[in-house]
C-alpha cells in the first residue's frame, strides 16, 4: 500500500508518495526507480546543503579570526555586517547559476530572504555544535514560499511543502513545515 503525503489544503483527498513525484517530475515513477534518478536528485541535494554548510564553516571561522578579542556572542548587527549582500551572493553563487539569477537579484524580497537564511545559518554555526548543519535544516520556512525563476520555470510548479512532506515522512520538521 502506498504512503500517504499530507492532505492537500484545496482538496480532501490525499496524495500518495508516487503522485506527487509523477507530478513534480512529470516521469514513469517505475523508470525513475529503476534508473535510480531519485537517489540521484536526493544526492545532488544532498551535497549541495553540505557544501553550503562547509562554506558557512569557513565564514565562521574567518569571523572568528577577525574576532579574536570580543567575548561573547555576536549581535544581529555584527552578522549583517559580515554577511552582506556580496558575501551572499558569493556565497549562493553555485545556485544561483540554477536560476534567471537577474531576475532574482532584481527582487528585493527574494534577496531579503535568502540574505536572512545565510545570516541564519551563519548564527546556528557561530554558536557551534556537532548538530549546526542539521539544525541549518530547520530554516526552510525562510525560503520555503519564494518564486524562484528558472529556465525551465520548473520550481515554480512543485509544490515544495508536499514534496517535503514525501520526502522524508519519517522527519517531523518536514511534516511541521507541510501542514
Amino acid at each position: 500500500m502506498p504512503r500517504r503525503c499530507a492532505k492537500n489544503s484545496s482538496s480532501d483527498d490525499s496524495l500518495s508518495e508516487e503522485d506527487v513525484r509523477k507530478r513534480i517530475y512529470r516521469i514513469d515513477i517505475i523508470v525513475a526507480k529503476r534508473e535510480g534518478i531519485f537517489a540521484k536528485a536526493g544526492k545532488i541535494f544532498n551535497d549541495c546543503r553540505d557544501k553550503f554548510n562547509k562554506s558557512i564553516k569557513q565564514l565562521v571561522n574567518r569571523y572568528k579570526d577577525q574576532h579574536k578579542d570580543r567575548e561573547g556572542a555576536a549581535n544581529q548587527e555584527e552578522v549583517e555586517e559580515f554577511i552582506d549582500d556580496t558575501v551572499c551572493r558569493t556565497l549562493l553563487s553555485s545556485n544561483l547559476d540554477a536560476t534567471k539569477r537577474v531576475e532574482i537579484l532584481d527582487n528585493p524580497y527574494t534577496t531579503s530572504q535568502l540574505k536572512k537564511f545565510v545570516q541564519e545559518a551563519f548564527k546556528i554555526h557561530l554558536r557551534g555544535g556537532s548538530d549546526a548543519s542539521l539544525n541549518v535544516k530547520t530554516l526552510d520556512y525562510i525560503t520555503m514560499e519564494l518564486d524562484i525563476p528558472t529556465q525551465l520555470g520548473i520550481v515554480n510548479e512543485m509544490d515544495v511543502k508536499k514534496l517535503l512532506s514525501c520526502a522524508s515522512i519519517k522527519n517531523s520538521r518536514y511534516r511541521r513545515l507541510a501542514s
